[in-house]
This record gives C-alpha cells, structure tokens and sequence, in this order.
C-alpha cells in the first residue's frame, strides 16, 4: 500500500481501480466454480449463454483465479470486499487505514 500511495496515487483511486477488477469479476468467480467450468473457452461461453458477453483475457482471469483458490477462500475474500467498501463509505472513515485493513486480511 505504502508503496503505491507513495506514487502519489490517492487512496481513493486505489479503491476505485480495486473496484473495477474486483467488482465484477469476483463475483463470476464463484459463479464459474458453481458450474464446474474447467477451461476460460467454457467460462466465456457460459456466460455468454446468461446474457454477459465477457472478453477472453476476463475469461482467463476468471479460471486462473477459480483454480488458484477454495471456495471458501473467495467467498472469504467476496466478504472482505463487502466490509471493506461498507467501511469506506462509513461518515468519516480513514481510507488508509481501511485499506491496509482490507489488504492484511485479504492476504493474510
């Protein structure tokens, strides 16, 4: 974190382009383990059939990401998602410490 923010990167804009990654592929991930696809042609094609077109590079994160790691590990990290954007829109949250919350325990 520090050395990201030392780029004169705000906290925010982390956020925001944690979000764009995060946001929507994270919850294809579970989806894509729930239907037992084994390969990113499978993934794209399933979701091409729901009505979500998605690319092949999005295709390949999403299977890299499903091999790499439990079910019970990415629903942990959905759930450290939830917490972390609920505790950054909070009155006055300290986006720092928010963050290096949320990475420590994502990480962890």
């Amino acid at each position: 974190m520090e050395a990201v923010a030392g780029r004169g990167w705000p906290v925010i804009r982390l956020v925001g382009c944690a979000g764009a990654f995060l946001g929507v592929s994270d919850f294809w991930r579970p989806a894509a383990r729930e239907a037992g696809l084994r390969n990113p042609r499978r993934i794209q094609a399933h979701f091409a059939r729901q009505g979500v077109p998605i690319w092949s590079s999005r295709a390949e994160r999403v299977f890299q990401t499903v091999s790499s790691f439990s079910k019970r590990r990415l629903a942990a990290a959905l759930n450290l998602i939830f917490q972390a954007d609920k505790a950054l829109r909070d009155t006055r949250p300290d986006d720092r410490v928010v963050m290096e919350d949320f990475v420590l325990r994502l990480t962890a």
